[in-house]
């Protein structure tokens, strides 16, 4: 096995039901000037904006609608802006793995006084020098990962580019509640299985030796993923199939 030196310092909250009772205290911890990041009008239609909204109702909420699937930086440049502008405590982030990732660099981008790029594109190389406003989640799609690590990959039009960044902290507290995923298209749900799937086939293929212990985490979580994945396709409200994609989805990159 090669050394490594593996820290996580993110607070699962795992299961539903724990919005109601645990996210106002999970986001006033940290202040009450929240930056609230979100995607398309799914949250909306699905009723999850007005439970947030209404959890926080006695918090000062800036929204940072309209984050695009593989996040763009003009998204994180506005967010950078308001998170200045608004004096920002911490940023929420409603959504998928892309919601996620934008969070994570404009916590950066908030002490960063250039162009947020230059925190992609140097890999997060400064964003390590910088100081981090605190990231709480709430995961809508088992996918990526995001919620549990330190990466975020961001796209820039005028470039061409699609760069990853690593910045020093993870999300301060993740809620996973499955019951969020139910209303998850098919092909989105296969989608996201697939994108699991990859990220463990990335790490299973390496060229260390004699890692029998982190092979037999990946080969636990492959066969995990193989079995639920077509029960979530015929059955979306299973709860246990959409747990064991979200638990799976997490730890896959983790």
């Amino acid at each position: 096995m090669k050394n490594f030196r593996f820290q996580n310092k993110t607070d699962i909250r795992f299961g539903t039901g724990r919005l109601d009772v645990e996210l106002h205290d999970a986001v006033s911890q940290f202040g009450s000037r929240v930056l609230f990041v979100y995607g398309g009008h799914s949250i909306k239609k699905s009723g999850l904006y007005d439970t947030v909204t209404g959890l926080l109702a006695d918090l000062q909420l800036t929204e940072l609608p309209g984050i695009e699937p593989n996040p763009k930086i003009d998204s994180i440049r506005a967010g950078q802006k308001l998170a200045k502008d608004q004096d920002i405590d911490v940023v929420l982030a409603v959504g998928g793995g892309s919601v996620i990732d934008a969070a994570k660099v404009i916590a950066s981008a908030k002490f960063y006084e250039g162009d947020p790029w230059d925190l992609v594109k140097d890999r997060g190389v400064t964003r390590w020098k910088l100081q981090q406003l605190p990231v709480v989640d709430i995961l809508t799609l088992a996918a990526t990962g995001s919620e549990m690590n330190s990466g975020s990959v961001i796209s820039n039009p005028v470039t061409h580019e699609k760069l990853g960044t690593v910045g020093p902290n993870t999300p301060a507290v993740s809620f996973l509640d499955p019951s969020l995923t139910f209303t998850v298209p098919a092909r989105q749900t296969a989608a996201g299985s697939m994108d699991i799937l990859s990220h463990l086939l990335e790490q299973y293929f390496d060229r260390s030796k004699n890692n029998d212990a982190s092979k037999g985490m990946i080969e636990g979580l492959m066969r995990t993923v193989i079995k639920w994945a077509p029960i979530a396709l015929k059955q979306p409200d299973n709860y246990d199939a959409r747990a064991n994609l979200m638990w799976s989805a997490t730890m896959a990159l983790n």
